[in-house]
């Protein structure tokens, strides 16, 4: 079933088009990675589904309604998850603060919930010894689980993962993908922004590349980067 639904969408910074007339879906548990050259619009795409900018045109669906009236923290109510290139958590607030600020607030648990469930999420990413400590403290592989537990305690349906692999180590990565590799059994539909495409190979099973407004491939890694297109634009290779 279709979780995610994008008919197009087409978003403009003044005279600079983004997205012409942008078109996919993503279904449920779903795991899509998204690659591009830089300036592509990977970025905007993200703030498009989460509320932060607003469409020239087109729709977004999700779980079946018209986003379009809907601001960033309605979507979270919904179920939608993000993390940001540049982890910019509660500094003086500690590990599970940041999580309960999160499961509170942007996804309307009670208190009591919010605990259990923050709980939960500070032992599926591996920071239970972490949690009573200044967020601001984090050295950056602990400031990225962070990133990705406060997208975690809103309960999301989409989780939406910015360049979460980026700067860390080969170790920190395959950690990182053990830690994602377990939340499949939720059920949770990904969308995976990433640089590091020797990570993101590993984890998703689709990848659509983006590229001068418009998405030029679409399929799984192995097809997709066999794509001459793909190998031209993205890769830096000639057809020759």
């Amino acid at each position: 079933m279709t979780l995610l639904a994008i008919t197009g969408l087409t978003k403009r910074f003044g005279g600079l088009l983004v997205f012409d007339q942008l078109s996919f879906s993503l279904g449920r548990g779903e795991r899509l990675g998204v690659v591009g050259p830089n300036g592509a619009g990977k970025s905007t795409l993200f703030n498009l589904i989460s509320g932060v900018v607003a469409p020239n045109s087109g729709s977004i669906s999700f779980d079946g309604s018209d986003l379009k009236r809907s601001d960033a923290w309605t979507r979270c109510h919904l179920g939608i998850g993000r993390t940001f290139q540049i982890p910019k958590p509660f500094g003086d607030m500690t590990v599970f603060e940041n999580l309960m600020v999160a499961a509170t607030y942007g996804r309307g648990l009670s208190m009591r919930a919010a605990r259990a469930h923050c709980d939960d999420v500070i032992a599926q990413t591996r920071l239970s010894a972490k949690a009573a400590r200044p967020a601001g403290s984090l050295m950056l592989a602990d400031l990225k689980r962070l990133e990705l537990a406060r997208a975690l305690a809103l309960k999301p349906k989409l989780l939406l993962l910015d360049e979460i692999a980026g700067g860390l180590t080969t170790a920190e990565c395959d950690e990182l993908l053990s830690i994602l590799d377990s939340i499949q059994d939720q059920a949770i539909s990904v969308i995976w922004i990433e640089h590091v495409v020797a990570a993101l190979t590993r984890y998703v099973t689709r990848i659509l590349v983006l590229a001068q407004g418009r998405a030029i491939a679409d399929g799984s890694p192995s097809s997709v980067f066999a794509d001459p297109k793909v190998r031209t634009l993205y890769l830096g290779e000639d057809d020759a």
